[in-house]
């Protein structure tokens, strides 16, 4: 094992919180009560890059909760627009999405979207698998949520995610190529590569598979920590 190469930031520990704030407070995840048809508002600060203007793709992301271009093998992903304007990227397409709108993300859709204003904050509850929440809601790091359904493909990981980027930009240190792959998959969530579609997405699992293989037997990473997720029993 190499575990002496992998670098760990402090990590914050926020397993028993309902709302985790990032970039210095700048966006914030909010938990929604047990039982609610959608399971996280995410909170983005505005983007003065203009990203509705955009025509080669998702400008990067401006803030933790601005998630590359990538799909989801076994889900579908359910956004709600609570407040602002947002932009959709979804299978090379561009598509605007304002307050009270309801966008469905396919199953293996390349996808991720942004805020589309320069000067508002963009409010967006979603919801990953909505037959499953019960058993989604375990892998968010939701104050309170009991698991009780096995471990499967499903699972997201979204607190795991997002704090380790954050806790990584306050340590000041790049974040580990093979941790994010082993959040990742967990999280049913796969980097959409370049090139020809089939061919980007089998690469895309190759590399979470091959990633958290080397993250998890060589380097002695973990796809999730108490700190970022408490599991109750």
């Amino acid at each position: 094992m190499l575990s002496f190469l992998a670098r760990h930031p402090p990590r914050t520990r926020v397993a028993n919180l309902s709302r985790i704030e990032f970039d210095n407070g700048r966006s914030a995840i909010r938990f929604k009560p047990r039982g609610d048809r959608y399971l996280v508002v995410n909170s983005l600060p505005p983007d003065n890059r203009h990203p509705t203007q955009v025509d080669d793709g998702p400008t990067p992301p401006n803030c933790a909760l601005a998630p590359p271009l990538h799909w989801h093998s076994q889900q579908e992903e359910i956004f709600h627009v609570l407040e602002g304007d947002a932009i959709f990227y979804l299978n090379g397409r561009v598509h605007l999405a304002q307050q009270g709108d309801v966008v469905t993300i396919p199953k293996q859709a390349f996808h991720t979207f942004r805020n589309a204003s320069t000067t508002g904050r963009l409010l967006i509850e979603f919801v990953l698998q909505p037959e499953n929440k019960d058993r989604d809601e375990c892998f968010f790091s939701k104050k309170g949520a009991t698991c009780t359904a096995p471990v499967d493909a499903n699972e997201d990981n979204e607190g795991n995610t997002q704090t380790y980027r954050d806790d990584c930009r306050k340590a000041r240190m790049p974040r580990s190529m093979f941790q994010v792959l082993m959040f990742n998959r967990r999280g049913n969530v796969v980097l959409a590569l370049p090139g020809p579609k089939p061919i980007a997405r089998l690469a895309g699992l190759l590399l979470n598979f091959f990633g958290s293989i080397i993250g998890k037997y060589l380097l002695g990473f973990s796809d999730s920590y108490p700190e970022y997720y408490n599991k109750q029993p």
